[in-house]
């Protein structure tokens, strides 16, 4: 009884050993399916892949009388030529084999050699392919080398240090390896054997590399597909069971709930922005989902996919643009939008006045350019007033012959453009003794003219400045002249004496 339970406890602490965890693929749920499904990847059902060559499969020794097995599994694909190999016996440690056996025959793919050594007769019905009776055989602290004829070593059983390994350090045992163990393997790792005692011969003479295995999920029925559908979220346990020997290992793991994700929507325009613009492009939120679509009320204004805004094309004012992004299932994610108002601020109007103005003053600058409104900005060249450059002061000196530019700016979205060309006449000899003033200036309902005593005033005209004559007046009362007929507004006013001309501005309040 003592000896029986031992082997049983030494059976058991190998298989355990021998025993693989199972390795699953899991696929969790998604939002357009709750459930997960696991999937056995190992171990499976099936053979072994094919090996590289011939290795030692199972050894016995008895415990009484000189009589060991070795049994040869060949797992190449091939049959094998055996006068190409032999067995080498090394005994306690030793680097000379005590025995050195050439093998002879053949064997088949997915089969096994036996060969007996020592002289005792056969035991438990096994009968040798080759015997070998004048070699003693082997015991507990001996190696058995599988190698080529030319003694190149390929395979490895026992110990070679000479430490006693065997099951109670007796002889009688039998040792079968495991169909997961690398083989051939000139490395004993005694993990890689299941090892018995007293001996075993049951199963000399057959070996497979087959191994059968049924399944269950958290202690249910048993199955030999290694597929488990229909997973709740939660905790679970896969177990695999090999059917040759009866041993079960098992695997935990989780199986998630779905939880959707939600869309980064935000962006922003730069607003306010000028009508003139042409094409604003939205700065969108780190992360921004890509799919959505962008929509307003004054398409076909905005790209629905990038949200590029043409800005020429809408009214000034408030627009309202929308992202949005629709859930998906598939990709777990939720719907969102984001709402921005972007505001687009009119461009400001062209200025007005002649385009072409003559001058009679000497030393003219910028300030005597006749424009409305006046507070406008001066370019000297059309790219500097579109790049909105090299602006001009009013104390600049004109040139005669030469075409000013003038933008208004008073929104902050600067109008187009608006050309004047300067002219001057300063061919009057008593032009520069010619000196006069408005009074007063800005004026409501009437203006006076002075000038010097000797200068008589024969007639004056006054245009607004589309160049258009609104007042012309040759005679008068003290020079005073009434402008109750003129609107608001910036006018230019010329006075004339004989041969001589005067123009300045005036404004009408």
């Amino acid at each position: 009884m003592k000896t029986t339970l031992l082997f049983l406890a030494v059976m058991c602490c190998n298989l355990s050993i021998f025993s693989q965890n199972p390795t699953l693929n899991i696929t969790q749920p998604t939002c357009s399916s709750p459930y997960g499904t696991a999937q056995v990847t190992s171990p499976l059902s099936g053979y072994s892949p094919i090996a590289s060559n011939l290795y030692i499969s199972e050894v016995t020794d008895a415990a009484l009388g000189s009589l060991s097995y070795i049994e040869i599994f060949n797992g190449t694909g091939a049959t094998v030529n055996l006068s190409n190999y032999k067995l080498k016996i090394f005994s306690n440690g030793s680097s000379t084999a005590s025995c050195d056996l050439s093998l002879s025959g053949s064997v088949n793919n997915y089969s096994v050699f036996v060969v007996a050594v020592g002289s005792t007769t056969n035991l438990g019905g096994v009968i040798p392919n080759q015997t070998f009776a004048s070699c003693i055989g082997f015991n507990t602290n001996d190696a058995v080398i599988l190698a080529t004829s030319s003694n190149v070593a390929i395979d490895l059983w026992g110990s070679t240090t000479g430490t006693v390994f065997t099951p109670l350090g007796q002889a009688g045992y039998t040792y079968r390896r495991h169909i997961d163990a690398t083989v051939p393997s000139l490395t004993f790792i005694p993990t890689d054997w299941t090892a018995l005692d007293p001996e075993d011969y049951t199963n000399v003479g057959s070996y497979s590399t087959s191994a059968d295995y049924q399944y269950s999920i958290d202690n249910g029925p048993f199955q030999f597909s290694t597929v488990f559908t229909q997973l709740v979220a939660g905790n679970h346990v896969i177990k695999a069971q090999n059917l040759v020997t009866g041993v079960s290992t098992e695997t935990s793991f989780d199986i998630i709930v779905a939880v959707p994700t939600n869309p980064v929507t935000d962006f922003v325009y730069q607003s306010p922005i000028c009508q003139n613009n042409s094409v604003v492009i939205p700065n969108k939120a780190t992360g921004f989902t890509v799919g959505g679509i962008f929509s307003c009320s004054t398409l076909p204004s905005l790209n629905p996919n990038n949200g590029a805004f043409i800005t020429s094309q809408v009214p000034p004012g408030n627009h309202l643009i929308t992202y949005i992004v629709s859930s998906n299932s598939a990709t777990c994610l939720n719907g969102g939008s984001s709402i921005f108002n972007l505001i687009i601020q009119p461009v400001s109007n062209m200025p007005q006045g002649p385009t072409d103005q003559t001058l009679t003053i000497p030393n003219a600058t910028i300030s005597n350019l006749v424009i409305s409104p006046t507070n406008v900005t001066w370019y000297m060249s059309l790219t500097d007033a579109l790049n909105n450059t090299n602006h001009l002061f009013n104390t600049t000196p004109l040139v005669d012959g030469a075409t000013y530019y003038a933008v208004n700016n008073f929104n902050g979205c600067p109008s187009n453009p608006y050309p004047v060309t300067v002219h001057f006449n300063l061919s009057t000899s008593a032009f520069n003794d010619f000196n006069f003033q408005i009074i007063p200036n800005p004026a409501t309902a009437t203006i006076n003219i002075q000038t010097p005593k000797e200068v008589t005033i024969d007639k004056i005209s006054i245009s607004d400045l589309s160049g258009k004559t609104i007042l012309f007046q040759t005679t008068f009362n003290n020079n005073q002249v009434n402008l109750a007929q003129l609107s608001a507004g910036i006018y230019l006013i010329e006075v004339y004496s004989g041969e001589r001309k005067f123009q300045t501005k005036f404004i009408k309040e």
